[in-house]
């Protein structure tokens, strides 16, 4: 109701911060619009626990407070370019490549990495296909020879398949909370997920190499490859004036033969010429 009296025309309103984090910002002259804002909880930083606050209260009824928020047209910067869709079929295409090994596909209980072989379990949905080859190719990367591993593992696995519209691998969420709980929990997480951040990026660097490549076209042939062609027209040539010989071998025993030929003729001729006279 505050919205629609403010601005009535408004369709995509937020806050200043959540625009920075789509990489806009205000104009000079942008004009917001007031509107309830949420009660924003506060984060022990060191243990990550949410702290509860005193609200104020009068009279039984909770205030929440007014805060500033912008609509589109009040804010500037690069829109977000379109996503690429790529089939499932491409996306096993591009990985197949990063493989670089042989793929089975069997009836099987579970995909496995092997030391030549990526054995995946056949009689799937195409996004659970990838989403086993993902894992085996992140396996070659990092074997899952615990719990946390294999949940990092997967956590990348569901990243790449969300980052190309599909849907996310099911985690076991629950190892978080066992982490936490441990000795040095927070160190582990924040390294969990450093891992997580930095080997999702490589992988996605992989994949975007091979989306991407172009066959490289060479613009100056190598020594061997003009070597070769030096070779074939020298060839070519040597042939070639061998058949010109030939020809013009032929040419002449031709014309020799006309020649002799055609003065026996003549001799002939001039000897019945001869005879004729002296009868």
């Amino acid at each position: 109701m505050m919205l629609l009296y403010q601005r009535a025309e408004a369709v995509e309103s937020k806050e200043v911060h959540d625009w920075i984090r789509e990489n806009r910002t205000l104009k000079n002259n942008a004009e917001p619009v007031f509107l309830f804002g949420g009660n924003q909880q506060k984060v022990n930083s060191e243990t990550g626990e949410i702290l509860k606050e005193k609200q104020t209260q009068l009279t039984q009824i909770t205030h929440a407070p007014i805060v500033p928020y912008f609509e589109k047209t009040e804010t500037q910067g690069k829109e977000e370019t379109k996503k690429i869709e790529t089939s499932p079929k491409e996306v096993f295409a591009i990985l197949e490549k990063i493989a670089n090994r042989t793929i089975v596909f069997e009836e099987r209980e579970k995909s496995i990495l092997e030391e030549h072989t990526i054995r995946v379990k056949s009689n799937q949905g195409e996004e659970q296909t990838l989403a086993d080859l993902i894992i085996c190719l992140l396996e070659k990367e990092k074997r899952s020879v615990d719990d946390i591993i294999r949940f990092e593992n997967e956590s990348i696995a569901s990243i790449v398949m969300i980052v190309f519209g599909f849907n996310p691998v099911p985690l076991n969420l629950s190892l978080l909370t066992q982490l936490r709980s441990m000795n040095n929990g927070k160190v582990k997480l924040q390294q969990l997920f450093t891992d997580l951040i930095v080997r999702s990026d490589t992988f996605l660097q992989k994949i975007a190499a091979h989306m991407y490549e172009k066959e490289t076209e060479s613009v100056r042939p190598t020594l061997e490859e003009e070597i070769r062609r030096a070779r074939e027209l020298q060839s070519r040539a040597i042939d070639n004036v061998a058949t010109d010989k030939a020809n013009k071998k032929e040419e002449r025993s031709e014309e020799d033969y006309n020649l002799a030929d055609t003065l026996e003729k003549l001799k002939g001729n001039s000897e019945s010429s001869e005879d004729d006279k002296t009868d």
